[in-house]
């Protein structure tokens, strides 16, 4: 009971901080057609822009943990997991005190 007092706030700040991260990383990825948006010239192909704009797909900007990039998809995935072992946690603290 009494380690749950420290434990939760720690973990909303975690969870807070993963969700930040990968709430940038969903960004990052939306840059590149931003760029392609812009109008600079009135020829129909600026290789210019269309250089820069690969160049920003392919240095795939964003956070990275152990070599993963953190998406929305694993910041979910990973509360997923973390409810499930919560569950089993709650679930045998009931079942040791009966």
């Amino acid at each position: 009971g009494l380690w749950i007092t420290w434990l939760a706030p720690l973990v909303v700040l975690v969870f807070y901080f993963v969700f930040r991260a990968a709430a940038i990383t969903e960004k990052c990825n939306r840059v590149p057609a931003l760029v392609n948006s812009w109008m600079t010239t009135d020829r129909n192909i600026d290789l210019e822009k269309q250089y820069v704009v690969q160049y920003i797909m392919h240095s795939a900007a964003g956070y990275y943990v152990m070599g993963a990039r953190l998406n929305a998809t694993w910041a979910l995935k990973l509360s997923y997991v973390f409810g499930v072992l919560l569950f089993s946690l709650l679930t045998q603290s009931v079942l040791k005190g009966t």
